[in-house]
């Protein structure tokens, strides 16, 4: 049994239940069909809408910028599409609704069997959403980028089955690779490595991709054709497709200025440590007794050569007080000259008697003097 099929009966369903707008024009310009959706966008029924040209129901300036489109589409005789802004019509305005409408319209000739142009025939898809989206899409890749920038960092995505590498335009200026001259495979990016950093910073990418590693987050040194050796953190996740990983993305991070104050620190460090070193070699060669005070006076250190002579460490030195071991002819004196010295942040010089581990009282000559920081405070 021969199935027939009713063309007419199939084109009618499709153009009354698309949610496109679909119309028909005369060579006047007068509307010969529209379907529902088209209706629906203007706010009337299709009987409305038939018979009625574009000056009936648009706004002047809209309805001239359709019926140019429409007069190029008769004298030309070709397919026009192109986007369009079309006002929402009062009648059908809400708060969700935008006062203006994006379309993506195509319209070709309506001819009939001899070739002769009767009229437009046009589809219209409203992409106002869609619109929306890449709007809102470009303005978070504005601020991204602009985060970027702050932050002295690039972004990239990996393919990895081909790959391929896309990197933003902060992330070639990260590498100092020219992006009209050079479009980066993984191999490109690991020969910028610093050859020091090469392979660690491979395995991790491969610990990565094996799920050894929960994350890619790696500092690695490049070479940079004009600034030379930089340090990047590198961060980076993985995407999967039925759970095997197709995509490693991420950021790149300049943190050369970072590394550098964490070597200047270390320097300096290991210059305090060397300091320290030759100042105990000193005080070990020295027969006299070396110690300091705090600001308020309290003792808080005492070379061991004089916890040796005096038979007291530091602690036992603070609980009985230096007074117990000085003579008791001398101890007015010294205490006097000692509260002045801290009181006026003077310099402390005089001779006094202090008793050895022999019970022996020996004579000392006894100086100090404040030590002060950059601001002039004792320190």
């Amino acid at each position: 049994m021969e199935l027939k099929v009713d063309s007419g009966s199939i084109l009618k369903s499709i153009i009354k239940d698309t949610q496109d707008i679909v119309f028909v024009k005369d060579i006047q310009g007068r509307y010969v069909v529209a379907n529902q959706a088209a209706a629906n966008f203007l706010g009337v029924t299709v009987s409305q809408m038939l018979g009625k040209d574009d000056r009936e129901l648009f706004p002047a300036e809209v309805a001239e910028s359709i019926l140019q489109a429409d007069r190029q589409i008769i004298v030309g005789g070709k397919l026009l599409s192109y986007e369009e802004q079309v006002p929402n019509f009062p009648e059908i305005q809400t708060e969700k609704l935008p006062s203006v409408r994006s379309l993506l319209t195509n319209k070709y000739p309506w001819r009939d069997d001899s070739g002769n142009i009767l009229g437009v025939i046009g589809i219209s898809r409203d992409i106002t959403d869609l619109k929306e989206s890449q709007n809102q899409l470009h303005e978070q890749e504005q601020l991204l980028r602009l985060a970027l920038q702050s932050a002295n960092a690039g972004s990239w995505d990996w393919r990895i089955d081909t790959g391929e590498i896309i990197w933003s335009p902060e992330n070639y200026d990260l590498y100092g690779i020219d992006p009209q001259l050079v479009e980066p495979q993984y191999q490109d990016w690991l020969n910028r490595l610093h050859p020091e950093d090469r392979e660690r910073t491979s395995h991790q990418v491969e610990q990565v991709i094996a799920r050894e590693l929960p994350e890619f987050n790696c500092e690695f040194r490049i070479i940079h054709p004009q600034r030379g050796i930089r340090w990047i953190w590198g961060l980076g996740n993985l995407t999967f497709d039925r759970d095997n990983p197709i995509r490693l993305s991420g950021i790149n991070i300049d943190i050369t200025d970072r590394k550098n104050a964490e070597a200047k620190v270390r320097r300096s460090e290991q210059a305090l440590k060397q300091r320290e070193q030759e100042l105990e070699l000193i005080t070990k060669v020295i027969p006299q007794q070396i110690w300091t005070a705090l600001p308020d006076g309290e003792i808080d250190y005492i070379y061991q050569r004089w916890q040796d002579y005096a038979g007291l460490t530091l602690e036992e030195i603070r609980q009985s007080g230096w007074e117990s071991i000085v003579h008791p002819n001398d101890l007015p004196r010294v205490k006097k000259a000692w509260r002045q010295a801290v009181e006026k942040e003077c310099n402390y010089n005089l001779k006094a008697r202090i008793k050895g581990t022999d019970g022996v009282y020996h004579w000392f000559l006894a100086r100090a003097r404040p030590l002060r920081n950059k601001l002039g405070e004792i320190s």
